[in-house]
């Protein structure tokens, strides 16, 4: 699934380059961005699977021409926590986790941009809940950290060459053999390139 996910982003690359716009003119340096939007659970049944997730990432981009940003960055997402309850029991999935990837920007048409990301993703998993037994309430825990990878696309629109807003769609893994944890983020961002 990691080599599908990177093949997929270097295609969408490839078929990207061709039409890039010569309106951007991107330099080279240092970026901080933001993302909050939706977050939904996948592989972990639970009857409320959405929360609000956020991440923050930072890095530095290379120009390899006046429309193309290629670079390398690292941060924080925090997906939410999503509940399960049922008459006498309920359980609550969190999942959270650092990032270190690559990423690309690519200018599609004046001012608006195509960007992709992917890379490695050590993802926090907590899993608590309670169960009422008749005689009382007894309380589980257990947490772990996972390395896994993540993935994304996005589009956006350049205000200046050092601000940009966008949409993005990324997903981070956080599977096992014991839980099929993957974590969804549709998001809408900010950028800013110094």
């Amino acid at each position: 699934m990691k080599k599908s996910m990177l093949a997929l982003a270097l295609v969408a690359c490839a078929f990207a380059v061709p039409t890039l716009s010569q309106a951007a003119d991107y330099s080279s340096g240092v970026f901080v961005n933001g993302q909050v939007g939706q977050s939904k659970l996948k592989g972990v049944n639970a009857s409320d699977d959405t929360d609000t997730g956020f991440a923050i990432n930072g890095g530095y981009r290379w120009a390899v021409s006046p429309s193309v940003l290629l670079g390398v960055e690292a941060g924080y997402v925090d997906l939410g926590k999503f509940t399960d309850k049922v008459p006498g029991a309920s359980a609550e999935f969190k999942l959270s986790g650092w990032n270190v990837g690559v990423n690309g920007k690519f200018a599609i048409a004046e001012q608006w941009y195509f960007s992709a990301r992917a890379g490695f993703f050590n993802g926090h998993r907590k899993l608590s809940g309670t169960v009422d037994t008749g005689a009382g309430i007894i309380s589980v825990s257990e947490s772990n950290n996972k390395n896994k990878y993540y993935g994304g696309v996005g589009f956006g629109y350049d205000f200046s060459n050092n601000v940009s807003v966008g949409l993005n769609y990324d997903r981070y893994w956080a599977n096992d053999s014991d839980i099929d944890a993957k974590g969804d983020l549709l998001s809408v961002s900010a950028e800013y390139r110094f």
